[in-house]
């Protein structure tokens, strides 16, 4: 299937069905489910702002949850089934520009987004009320990094050059570390080490209950790389047009 304009968030499949979000300046963007196996669209939903980010699935609820751009500047839960939504939960924008840009993240009840207002919020996947929000930058400083989140621990990193580990239930700052620049990555737990790339150009690995550097290994340019885990190596890129695989 043709995706019309720009696709920007990562598909996500979810029992035998793709779903994945579309974004244009000229578009207000939908969200689509398509037949893994035969490319066929089994519906559409229209977002009125675009899908920058991966949606997330509950499995057991048949839910899907996804973030919108401007001008919705929502996070939406869908039956996964129909596309029918089941509840919309507004994000503030002060400036025109202050939407949601990461993915979704899913964890105990709580659907998890970042925002460029500097926020991040925690709203219940049952009723799509707010449970927590605490800022991790600020208005003029937003954020567009995804969760990670291990062990009732939320890792998100800030464009305000920290990466930040918060309470999953509360929201409470457990620690935070700086870099030298913003960190646009999305993190990546494994064995108890958080890794994220930052904007100075090196990835990071932090113990995930301290925040300790435990190593700052130099890619030669800024990367806002997510990092991908597999096989006992972490994967990333930078904007020199390497790509780096650092054994862990």
């Amino acid at each position: 299937m043709i995706i019309p304009w720009n696709d920007f968030a990562f598909p996500t499949v979810h029992f035998g069905t793709i779903y994945v979000g579309n974004s244009h300046e000229a578009s207000n963007g939908s969200l689509y489910a398509i037949d893994e196996l035969t490319g066929r669209l089994n519906w559409s939903y229209a977002t009125n702002g675009g899908v920058w980010g991966a949606v997330a699935a509950d499995v057991a609820n048949n839910t899907i949850f996804t973030s919108v751009g401007n001008p919705s500047n929502a996070v939406v839960a869908l039956d996964a089934t129909t596309g029918t939504a089941k509840w919309t939960y507004p994000i503030p924008n002060s400036n025109g520009d202050d939407d949601p840009g990461s993915a979704i993240s899913v964890s105990n009840g709580l659907v998890y987004v970042d925002s460029k207002i500097g926020s991040i919020y925690a709203i219940q996947e049952s009723d799509g009320i707010l449970a927590w929000q605490r800022a991790t930058g600020t208005p003029n400083i937003g954020n567009v990094s995804s969760l990670a989140i291990a062990n009732g621990v939320a890792y998100v990193g800030s464009l305000d050059t920290n990466l930040y580990a918060l309470n999953a239930a509360t929201g409470e700052v457990l620690w935070k570390t700086p870099t030298v620049k913003g960190i646009q990555s999305s993190p990546a737990y494994a064995n108890g080490i958080v890794y994220f790339t930052s904007l100075d150009g090196n990835l990071y690995a932090v113990d995930a209950a301290t925040g300790t550097i435990k190593a700052k290994l130099p890619l030669g340019a800024s990367s806002f790389s997510s990092l991908t885990i597999v096989n006992g190596w972490v994967y990333c890129t930078a904007t020199n047009g390497n790509i780096f695989g650092f054994s862990l």
